[in-house]
């Protein structure tokens, strides 16, 4: 499955649905090996304008795997810019519907949250969805 990507003030963002992203981490953590990472990030305004301002985090956003449209704002800025995204992948909305594999299968995610608050909201989210889920 090839991604096509539109840029975004100069980050390629993938034109991805929920259904495209949850295929997309699905395969990817299925033919994962041990030494190998992939990087998918959830791009919300903040993410695209900080990658504007930081040339180290711009190189890190297109040196990633897959780069998804997390919000409105970045769908509007497509259409804006001429090149319209199908989708977003809110976050929230993205982590519950993850596929479910068992713990034995090695699979991790890894998130970054700015509060204590927003890391709650994730565990709950988490446990709720994946009860065998270590959150750590």
């Amino acid at each position: 499955m090839r991604i096509e990507t539109r840029s975004i003030n100069g980050v390629p963002v993938a034109q991805v649905t929920y259904d495209d992203m949850l295929r997309w981490i699905a395969r990817q953590a299925e033919r994962q090996r041990p030494a190998e990472t992939r990087v998918a990030v959830l791009a919300n305004v903040h993410v695209l304008t900080e990658a504007n301002l930081d040339p180290g985090y711009m190189r890190v956003l297109r040196d990633a795997d897959l780069v998804a449209p997390d919000g409105m704002p970045p769908r509007w800025a497509g259409d804006l810019l001429g090149s319209p995204l199908p989708d977003r992948c809110y976050g929230p909305d993205l982590v519950p519907r993850t596929p479910a594999a068992p713990p034995d299968r090695g699979w991790r995610r890894f998130s970054l949250r700015a509060t204590d608050d927003h890391l709650d909201v994730l565990t709950a989210l988490m446990r709720r969805a994946r009860a065998w889920a270590r959150v750590v």
